[in-house]
């Protein structure tokens, strides 16, 4: 996470359809992570159907703050596409879903929402 290769984001993914889940991720005040997940196109036609779920990331710092150069999302795939699921992250106040388009940097993003249970 630091050095002259550091990672901007707890997992980078270049390949397709890989399925992200069940992983806790803490960024601890480092400013080179801006995003939990980063999606990239190395090889043109690389980078999609991605899924991300139960995962919990303490991000510790609020959405767009003013000290990183972009907004902290919990999945940076802008030209991509990915189903999101019970994802949790927390901006410095505390867990809350990540059930928001503003939780991630894509406009082909898939949000399923649990049916409530009783």
């Amino acid at each position: 996470m630091t050095g002259e290769n550091y990672a901007g984001s707890f997992i980078d993914i270049k390949g397709n359809d890989c399925y992200v889940h069940d992983n806790t991720g803490y960024r601890n005040g480092n400013p080179k992570i801006v995003a939990a997940f980063e999606i990239h196109e190395q090889v043109q036609g690389w980078g999609y159907h991605q899924v991300f779920e139960n995962n919990t990331l303490y991000m510790d710092q609020p959405y767009g703050a003013e000290n990183t150069n972009r907004r902290m999302y919990v999945v940076d795939g802008w030209f991509s596409d990915f189903t999101v699921k019970s994802n949790q992250v927390d901006y410095g106040e505390g867990l809350v879903p990540a059930d928001k388009k503003y939780h991630y940097n894509c406009d082909n993003v898939s949000i399923i929402q649990e049916p409530l249970t009783f």
